[in-house]
Order: structure tokens, then sequence, then C-alpha cells
């Protein structure tokens, strides 16, 4: 039986992500080749695109380990699925340090999944990141359900879910274990949901979508939300869908059927809220405090800063990639459906009112992607009664193409080969030595400034904090038995120091050449300060004795 044991360990030691994309590639072709089965669509078509996505994936997987170093919304978002399923715990990387409690998101789906995996993964980041990489898949693959659902090309569709999979700010965001992901994907299988209802209708006029499909919508809606709430920012792209074909604007009736667009909203509506009460009774019951976070911090990203410069910051998110941007543009100028165009102005409005940056930005892209088809669609169906020249096909295809190429390049070539050059100093094998020499195995107060320790702190059993709202008093940092930071931080303007002693040198010291590590210049992790509260920790510690003065 000894070569059984030998065997599995050896199995083992391929590696879980290994195993898990193995998994995939079985999972995943099928399981699109059952829904194209539901849709019609030629399975040699679903086969090409399962061997794109499975491409895309592998590449993925290759440096997710290294790639992008551990960052703040990545543990932020774990540890937010920690604290949703232990309401009583008595410590957070997003504590309040007012209340003396931990922030709780009461929209946590997002966070306990990724949470879960790291757990079973023994804090492994790999796998909750390689988790949001298949949800980018889901999400690229429901649009282009989407987008055929609404009988657009093939080709196109395809070509227009993969700039979307590819695009520079949808990747930074999924591989650095965002849940965006799923929050879009929601949205688009959503708006599936009600677009085949519609198909489906005996009816010659499309119809409004039937009850079963407006509550089914409603429902993953709402699990949308309780993902991540800037499922908000999609809420204008489920609403266009139903107001769409519960007034038939395909027939240019837009103001009537006003009785099909009630009932339908109300539907909708049911659906959704009964999904989201569900979801919620486990909050309602033990943490009522958490829906008062929830706002303070949404309030925290609600801006009103100058508008040009927001829309100049919303401009220069597509610096990597400026092609999407383009194509939507000249979208603008073929037969773009100006109902559309009113609700993702609705949502663009809701970007640019609160924090402007990549993450936020991302919400758009569906916008660009679902405005891009339908107008081009419209120009460029043969069908139409304003037949595109060639001159001008000729021109979108190009741009299309162009933008596909730019996409795979930033993202599947210069991302990786970036990822392997700096690997030296994105290894968390640095993390996990520093803590585990200067800190140990214990359940520590730990008040960490930078986000990477995390990683090695869940190893570890540290109890650690960072503060949400506002900065620990003196008297609170006093409650620490370790703080970590950095020599640049602000923290070291306001540590008591009589009451800490520095435990070793400048760890990780890339400015001196650790022999350890390379690449000095590149993003990686160090260098850090680690302090030891005297009247707290044992003295005995041969690392503290070197005081700072």
């Amino acid at each position: 039986m000894d070569w059984i044991v030998r065997a599995a360990k050896k199995c083992y030691s391929i590696g879980q992500q290994q195993l898990i994309f193995l998994a995939s590639t079985i999972i995943i072709p099928f399981g699109l080749m059952w829904i194209s089965s539901r849709l019609s669509i030629s399975k040699r078509f679903w086969l090409a695109w399962s061997a794109w996505i499975l491409l895309v994936l592998g590449i993925h997987a290759l440096t997710l380990s290294i790639s992008p170093p551990v960052w703040q919304d990545e543990v932020q978002i774990i540890d937010f699925g920690r604290s949703a399923i232990d309401p009583g715990t008595d410590w957070s990387i997003s504590w309040n340090a007012t209340e003396g409690s931990a922030v709780v998101n009461p929209l946590y789906l997002g966070g306990l999944v990724q949470n879960i995996i790291f757990s079973l993964s023994y804090y492994n980041v790999s796998f909750p990141r390689l988790f949001s990489v298949i949800g980018a898949i889901a999400a690229s693959s429901s649009c282009l359900f989407f987008l055929l659902s609404l009988g657009h090309d093939r080709l196109r569709s395809g070509v227009l879910s993969s700039i979307f999979l590819l695009d520079p700010i949808f990747v930074a965001g999924y591989r650095g274990d965002r849940v965006d992901c799923w929050v879009i994907a929601a949205a688009f299988v959503s708006c599936t949901v009600l677009q085949e209802s519609s198909d489906r209708s005996s009816s010659v006029k499309k119809s409004m979508p039937s009850i079963y499909h407006l509550l089914v919508a409603g429902a993953i809606s709402a699990i949308g939300l309780s993902i991540w709430f800037s499922f908000v920012l999609l809420f204008p792209l489920v609403i266009w869908r139903i107001t769409s074909l519960a007034l038939g604007c395909e027939h240019r009736r837009l103001l009537s059927s006003t009785l099909n667009l009630i009932t339908a909203m109300l539907l909708w509506l049911v659906g959704f809220a009964i999904c989201f009460f569900l979801i919620q009774i486990p909050i309602l019951a033990g943490q009522p405090s958490a829906y008062r976070d929830l706002f303070a911090a949404a309030s925290r990203v609600a801006t009103s800063p100058n508008s040009v410069s927001v829309f100049t910051t919303f401009l220069a998110s597509f610096s990597r990639n400026p092609f999407l941007l383009l194509l939507a543009a000249i979208a603008l100028f073929l037969r773009p459906r100006l109902d559309f165009l009113f609700f993702a102005a609705i949502a663009l409005a809701g970007i640019l009112k609160s924090s402007v940056y990549d993450h936020r930005v991302v919400y758009f892209l569906p916008y660009l992607i679902v405005h891009c088809s339908l107008s081009m669609h419209r120009f460029l169906s043969t069908d139409s009664s304003r037949a595109a020249h060639s001159w001008i096909r000729f021109g979108v295809a190009s741009i299309i193409w162009t933008a596909l190429v730019v996409s795979i390049a930033v993202s599947l070539v210069l991302r990786p080969v970036n990822a392997f050059a700096t690997r030296d100093v994105r290894q968390l094998s640095l993390l996990d030595n520093v803590a585990i020499q200067a800190v140990g195995k214990q359940a520590a107060n730990v008040l960490m400034e930078p986000w990477e320790f995390y990683v090695p702190g869940r190893k570890l059993g540290w109890k650690m904090y960072k503060p949400y709202f506002q900065d620990f008093s003196a008297a609170q940092m006093l409650e620490m038995d370790y703080i970590i930071t950095t020599p640049s931080s602000s923290l070291m303007t306001r540590l008591p120091i009589s009451d800490f002693t520095r435990v070793g040198d400048i760890w990780i010291d890339r400015a001196a050449g650790d022999e350890r590590i390379s690449a000095p210049r590149a993003p990686g992790y160090g260098p850090y300060l680690i302090f030891k509260n005297h009247l707290k920790s044992d003295p005995s510690d041969p690392l503290s004795g070197t005081g700072l003065r």
C-alpha cells in the first residue's frame, strides 16, 4: 500500500492549481456545448471558444503566484468574507477603531467564497486568483451568450467578448483576486435570461418576458449585488433590457405598453427582493450594524471634484489599450441605439460620481462592448436597408482586430514576461521567512500596515489589525504586540517609541542589495520595519535587542 500513498503524494505535489486547471478543461467545454444546444448555435464554434478561453486560463495560471504582488483589495475582500462567517471576530484588517469591532460587509458572497477557497488551499493566494480568472471567463462567455441571443454576428461577438476578457483594466482586477468578474457575469446572465424569454415568445411581435424569467433575472441580479456593491453600476444595463423588451422599442413604440413595463419591473423587483432577503438573513440576524458600515464606506467613495479632471482620469484608464474606446466612439457615428446610450450615460454618471480608478472604470466595459455590438449589428448587417460601404466595413474590422491584438499583446505576452522578469522580488516565501523569524506562529496582536503580510499572518495565526475609518490612537497602538510598517510610513511619527523596540534591522532591504532578491526598483515586497511591544512581549527574544532611539 505504500506505493499508493507515494503515488497520491506525487499527484498532490503536481499542484492543486494544475489539478483545478485540468478539471476546468473538462467541465468548461462540455458546459458551453450544453448551453450552445439551448441557443441552437454550432458546437464547432463553442469548441473553438472553449479552446481559446482554456488557452487564456493556462497562460494566466502560469504567473498567478507571483503577479500581481499581494495587494489591498485582494486581502480585504478575503477578510470581509472571513468576518461575515465569524461575526464575533476580535480582529480584522478592516477594523473600526471607534467602535472597537470589525467592519462587516453585508454584501458578503464574493468575499465569502474567496475566503473559503483561501482557507481550504492553506492560505495560498493562487487559488482565489484562479477562481477570479474563471469568473472572468464566465463574464466574457455570458457576454458572448447575450450578444448572440440578440442575433448578432457570431465572429464579431466572439472577438468583442475576447477584447473584453483581455482588456488590461479587467485583467488587472481579476488577476488581483477582485470579484468584479462575477458581478459582471451576473448582469450578463440576467440580461440573457430576459432575452431568451422574449425570443421564445410565440407572438410575431416580441412580447414582455415571462413571469418566470423576470423572477429569475431579478434573483440573479440580487446575487450579483450580494457579491459586490458595485453591481449598482450595472443596474442600468439590466433595466435597459427589461425596458427594451417590455416597450418593444425594436418597433419604435417607446411610449406604448406602459402597463407591460410596470408589470415587468415589479416582477423583476419581486424576484430581486426575495433572493436578496434570503441572502441577507445571516446579516439581519447577527450583524445589523453592517449596513451602517456599508453606507459609511459608500459615502467615502462618493466625490464631487472638478468634473473635467474626473473625466480626464476616466479616459486615462484606457491608455493601455485605447482601441476599445476608439471603437465605441466610431460606433456613435454608425447606427447607435439611443435608448441604450441613455442607460449607459446613467452608469457613466455613477462611475464619475464615485472615486474614479481602474476597478471602477471596469464596470463601464460591458456598456462599451454592448454599444459597439448593437451599433455595428445595425450598420453592418447585410439585411439592413443601410448596408455599409466596403471601405467602412474594412475600417471597422481593422480597428476591432487591432484592439484584440493589442489586448493579447498586453495581457498574454507583456504581463507574463514582466512577471517572470521580476519574480525574485515577488516570491511570497520572502514574506513567510520574515514573518516566521520576526513574529513566529502565535496569536499575537499585529498592527499591519503592509497589506501583503496578511497571507503569512493567516498561516501563523496572527490577529491582524488595520484601521478602516480612522487611524489608531497611541493608546490603541500600545495594545499591539507587534507593529509592521515601512521606513517611509507616516506611522513612524505617531509610534510611541519608548514602548517599542525594533525587531532586527530593515527586513528585505532591497536598496541595500539584499542577496535574496534582485531588481530593487521593480514592484515587489520590501523593505519593512518591525517593532515589538516590550511591555507585552517576551523580552528574551534574541531578535529584540536593537531598540530604535
